[in-house]
């Protein structure tokens, strides 16, 4: 223990409104992590990741200090790449510190809430999960000119992205939204296609209502929700009504949405 006559204080420099004061020798603080287990978490919602797998991917952290530890010091995983590796996530104190850790990683749209991904596996923290590369738009209209007319509007789009998409490529992602939605408008569905569909969705087989979901490729917490609700086929997910599914435990609307999705490439929808 330090003896408490020893400490010095020193004003090294002080404003109105600025100071920065000198205080030592102090005891070298706590071994193990800085971070507590909330700090951490939270850290690790600012990783920014690529993942080019349809399937969720496992990375591991397995770190002994004294060490700063950084985004990059999160084994690679194949088809999964960090943007921001230089992003500190926790620090480890001395020797006998270590962190070890397995992240989940899978893709989505949008905001996940961690309540969507709840899991009884002990040990297991969901976190939120922003899926958006997008972090700031700003646009402009300004006045311009073609030869003598000055009767023209110049647009100027600000695009910030997380670094996992160049702002050019979102800009043509939002594009592209944005048309097939008008395209609706401007073509709506005529009787006959919608006939067509429901023809299609009323060709449903047998295979494929017995087909188990694992065939989706599920993340295995969704599959495990689903079976806990007596939903362990095609069939049985299509016989059970949307608000009742969200009712079910650990069933948030993006996970329905997920199936949903997932049942959509196969050519099913729900009726």
């Amino acid at each position: 223990m330090l003896d408490l006559q020893l400490l010095e204080i020193e004003t090294e420099k002080e404003t109105n409104d600025f100071g920065r004061f000198i205080i030592e020798p102090l005891d070298q603080g706590l071994s193990g992590m800085a971070e507590d287990v909330v700090e951490f978490v939270l850290s690790l919602k600012g990783v920014r990741l690529i993942s080019t797998s349809d399937k969720p991917q496992k990375l591991t952290l397995d770190v002994k200090g004294p060490k700063e530890v950084k985004a990059k010091d999160i084994g690679k995983a194949s088809g999964v790449a960090i943007v921001n590796g230089d992003m500190v996530i926790a620090h480890l104190a001395d020797s006998k510190s270590k962190l070890s850790a397995q992240l989940v990683v899978e893709k989505g749209q949008g905001y996940s809430l961690a309540s969507d991904r709840q899991s009884n596996e002990i040990g297991v923290i969901p976190i939120d999960a922003n899926f958006s590369p997008v972090d700031k738009v700003n646009y402009f209209v300004e006045p311009t000119r073609v030869g003598r007319l000055t009767n023209f509007d110049k647009l100027t789009i600000e695009v910030v992205t997380d670094g996992t998409i160049k702002p050019s490529e979102a800009l043509k992602q939002a594009a592209k939204i944005l048309v097939d939605h008008f395209a609706v408008i401007h073509q709506p569905q005529t009787a006959t296609k919608k006939k067509k569909v429901e023809e299609k969705a009323a060709q449903i087989t047998d295979d494929i209502l017995n087909a188990s979901l694992e065939e989706l490729d599920l993340p295995v917490r969704l599959t495990n929700s689903l079976k806990t609700g007596k939903i362990s086929t095609i069939g049985d997910f299509l016989a059970r009504d949307r608000k009742e599914i969200l009712k079910m435990k650990n069933m948030g609307p993006k996970s329905v949405a997920l199936v949903e999705e997932k049942l959509k490439e196969r050519g099913v929808e729900r009726k």
